[in-house]
């Protein structure tokens, strides 16, 4: 479906641009010269730098360095689940960082990543925990956008994360689509009135 097939295209840039993003680490150890966006760079321990972020995690997935930004965790997750959930009735979406669902997509890789270490009911639990609360989170908020988008509304955009946004603006489409459609069965004269006078 072509609607479809556009929305996971986009998709799939966004996830592009925040890979590319720049992040900075922090060697663990001497790395030696690595090729850098700027150009090459000996790296020793302790030195701080930046990196787009997929290398940045591949580095540390290494032990080679440590991404310096703050990691999502279960008790943010938990935090985010309730706000969501607690006006759940409404269309108002609650503020959450607009790199969520890729920071949540990290915490699960790397409770994956612990698990695989050492596979102890707490982790399987927490990981668990995280899996039904992102997906709550996410149903919650699409029920909302979908109300905001049928009711035309634009006042919660700033509140959408940029998925949300590429999401809202599938189903506003689609509903312009179908509200056009229906208003010309409905008011089949106007449109043979426009062709009548040459505007088709």
């Amino acid at each position: 479906m072509e609607v479809k097939r556009h929305l996971s295209t986009r998709l799939k840039l966004l996830e592009l641009d925040y890979m590319i993003t720049p992040v900075r680490v922090q060697a663990l150890r001497d790395i030696g010269v690595i090729p850098l966006p700027g150009g090459e760079m000996d790296v020793r321990r302790g030195d701080e730098f930046e990196v787009p972020r997929w290398q940045a995690m591949l580095l540390e997935d290494l032990g080679l360095v440590e991404i310096k930004e703050k990691d999502m965790d279960l008790d943010e997750v938990n935090l985010y689940h309730y706000r969501e959930k607690r006006t759940q009735a409404g269309s108002v979406l609650q503020s959450i960082p607009q790199d969520f669902y890729y920071r949540v997509r990290e915490l699960i890789r790397k409770l994956n990543a612990e698990i695989r270490r050492n596979p102890a009911t707490m982790l399987l639990r927490d990981r668990e925990t995280v899996e039904k609360n992102v997906l709550e989170i996410a149903d919650t908020r699409l029920a909302k956008i979908i109300r905001l988008a049928q009711a035309g509304s634009e006042e919660q955009r700033e509140r959408m994360m940029p998925e949300e946004t590429l999401v809202y603006n599938a189903i506003r489409a689609i509903l312009d689509a179908w509200r056009e459609y229906i208003s010309k069965i409905v008011s089949p004269e106007v449109e043979e009135d426009v062709k009548a006078r040459g505007g088709a």
